[in-house]
């Protein structure tokens, strides 16, 4: 039963009190009126008085429980009035936890009263933290079921804590997510630190470490505080979410750090209170920025949010309870035990919530892969086409190519012909030319004669064997003539002949260029130019066959009139008259030939003007088909180029699709 409200204290500010001088000092002892006396955090040490009798007629022992276990030293001294001198014993966390005369988490001390017996009993307390007495006295076998209901509530706790550790263990192996070994530390942090709120620590972790038991409560504030900041920055990514708050957060960080620094080599007692005042509003922040998240559309944060707020009313209630503002009762006692058994429940439901969002994070992100891969699939497909009909369209590009270069080169051969016989033409013109010169000599000596005849004649007609000389002359002359003319005949045919082959070549041409398409237009034009030259070397040569048939029946007739005079020769004598008409005429005919042979050399000047146009034209041919090869290898080139990248695609795209199926 609780005995808090039944007893007495009196605080000793001096902390040098023995249990002689609190005995003496019966005035100064004040009634409790709480259940759980509770002082807070006091230098002074503090005085307890109760008596213990039995009135039954058998030997009773009672033990008494002082069930707040961090108190650093409590010292027990009872006495009968029969008895002189007083039973002390001494225990506290300031003492190993094996000189304890009960192996029991709180401190406990045992009496033994006999029959009828009546026992006054002195406690006094002094510790560095919260001073608080709550006080049970129990029977030998009350205390035992006690015991037994206490470790198995506790021992509940503790192991479902374990799993937990256990389990999100396991599952951080499994999937290989950092959170989950986050929540095993924030786990650990948690058993430690109610295994030392509640005793257990000491009990069984260190039972030895008198020092760490005293330093342990700030320490293991600190870091279950430092674990809770961790997983809950790397929970709600505050990094990402919340910038601003993530800052405040890291500034907690740095005070829970300094707090376990200060747990291991500062005052205890400053410790203690820096790690209650720090745990509070570091819960009651987690608790906001975790509110803040969760309104932001994280809604995993909600079960985390429960978590912080449960903590931090916990927290809210062992500051109250720790100042004496809270009644003492089972929900102030375990507040920070069930707080923190809450949080650590609720922040599992969280990590499940989050894993389950990620789950279907993860499939929605899968179905969108897939919906990717297939329209990818499709595009592929598309792609393969496009590649194919590129293919295509680059053979064609290659096969007119080809072609381009194949007429070109029989342009190029067709021209080189052409420039042969221009050449050869030209040649045949100033040969035309020459024999044309001596035709006109010959015409003027032939005038020269005549009229030397004509004056012979007139002079004496003894000189008509000179005159058959000449006559035989001209008549020789006019046989050269003829062969000359046939000559030129012939050559005229061959110019003739050339002109309809340059015609028949610029058709040819044309039909060529029409069939390259755009590439062709500019030989087009010259093909008609050759057209049109070819036309007008035509209509020469038909006009220069006309004035050489003439010629020709003029130099016939020469010779007729010749062999005539030749045949008269005989007749001179009896005919000089005649013989001077003759002469005449001759003269005429010889100046009418003079002229014709004038006219025969212009007409020869300008058809070399017009076969000089007809070389320049087929130059500019030939290098108009000379730029179309150059054009038609670029292109084949880069039809090449480009057979080879479709090709290239091709495989890239054939390989592509088998390749996204598997990822």
């Amino acid at each position: 039963m609780s005995i808090g409200s039944k007893i007495e204290y009196w605080e000793d500010e001096t902390k040098s009190a023995g249990v002689d001088q609190a005995a003496a000092a019966l005035d100064s002892f004040k009634p409790s009126t709480d259940s759980v006396p509770n002082f807070g955090y006091t230098h002074s040490a503090y005085w307890f008085r109760f008596a213990l009798s039995n009135e039954s007629k058998t030997k009773k022992r009672v033990v008494l429980e002082v069930g707040y276990p961090l108190i650093d030293t409590l010292t027990s001294c009872s006495k009968s009035l029969s008895e002189e001198d007083w039973a002390c014993g001494t225990s506290g966390d300031s003492f190993p936890f094996s000189d304890r005369e009960l192996l029991f988490r709180n401190v406990t001390f045992s009496y033994e009263l006999q029959p009828g017996q009546q026992k006054t009993v002195y406690l006094r307390a002094k510790t560095t933290s919260s001073l608080r007495l709550p006080l049970w006295l129990w029977s030998r076998t009350d205390f035992q079921s006690h015991i037994i209901s206490d470790e198995l509530a506790f021992g509940l706790l503790f192991g479902w804590l374990l799993v937990m550790f256990l389990y999100n263990f396991l599952l951080g192996l499994i999937t290989r997510d950092a959170l989950y070994f986050y929540y095993c530390l924030f786990v650990t942090a948690c058993i430690f630190f109610i295994a030392s709120m509640t005793g257990h620590a000491f009990q069984f972790l260190w039972p030895n470490a008198t020092f760490w038991a005293s330093s342990a409560i700030p320490a293991l504030i600190g870091f279950f505080s430092v674990t809770s900041v961790f997983f809950n920055r790397f929970f709600l990514d505050t990094k990402k979410r919340s910038p601003r708050l993530d800052k405040v957060l890291l500034l907690f960080l740095i005070g829970f750090i300094f707090v376990i620094a200060m747990s291991l080599w500062g005052p205890i007692r400053l410790a203690t209170r820096a790690a209650l005042v720090l745990v509070f509003t570091g819960a009651v922040f987690l608790l906001f920025q975790t509110i803040f998240i969760w309104i932001n559309g994280y809604k995993p944060a909600r079960f985390l949010a429960f978590g912080w707020l449960f903590f931090s009313s916990a927290c809210v209630v062992a500051v109250l309870r720790t100042v004496g503002w809270m009644p003492e009762g089972f929900i102030s006692e375990q507040c920070l035990n069930i707080g923190a058994a809450m949080l650590a429940l609720l922040i599992a439901f969280a990590s499940g919530d989050r894993l389950s969002d990620l789950i279907r994070e993860r499939q929605r992100s899968r179905e969108a892969q897939l919906a990717l891969a297939a329209e990818r699939f499709h595009n592929f497909f598309e792609i393969k086409n496009i590649a194919a009909y590129v293919s295509s369209v680059s053979g064609g590009i290659t096969d007119a190519s080809s072609r381009l270069v194949t007429s070109g080169g029989a342009v190029t051969s067709s021209v080189t012909d052409v420039s042969n016989f221009a050449g050869d033409l030209s040649d045949m013109v100033r040969t035309i030319k020459t024999s044309t010169n001596r035709i006109t000599k010959a015409a003027l000596e032939n005038m020269s004669v005549a009229r030397d005849t004509t004056r012979a004649m007139e002079d004496t007609k003894n000189e008509v064997s000179l005159v058959k000389n000449d006559s035989e002359l001209i008549f020789e002359t006019s046989e050269k003539l003829i062969t000359s003319l046939s000559d030129l005949d012939d050559i005229i045919s061959s110019v003739g002949s050339i002109a309809e082959q340059s015609k028949i070549l610029a058709v040819n041409a044309s039909i060529e260029s029409a069939a390259a398409g755009e590439f062709g237009s500019g030989f087009s034009v010259i093909a008609q130019e050759v057209k049109n030259l070819a036309q007008e070397s035509k209509e020469a040569t038909v006009e220069i066959g006309a004035m050489l048939g003439v010629f020709k029946e003029s130099i016939t007739d020469i010779i007729q009139m010749t062999r005539s005079s030749a045949q008269k020769t005989e007749d001179s004598r009896r005919s000089i008259q005649h013989v001077l008409d003759l002469a005449l005429v001759l003269s005429q005919a010889i100046e009418e030939n003079h002229a014709m042979s004038q006219t025969i050399s212009s007409n020869l000047q300008n058809h070399t003007h017009s076969l000089a146009r007809i070389v320049s034209e087929v130059s500019v041919i030939e290098g108009a088909v000379s730029d179309n090869q150059s054009v038609g290898g670029t292109i084949n080139a880069a039809a090449k180029r480009l057979d080879l990248t479709v090709k290239h695609l091709l495989d890239l795209v054939s390989d592509s699709p088998q390749g996204t199926g598997e990822k």
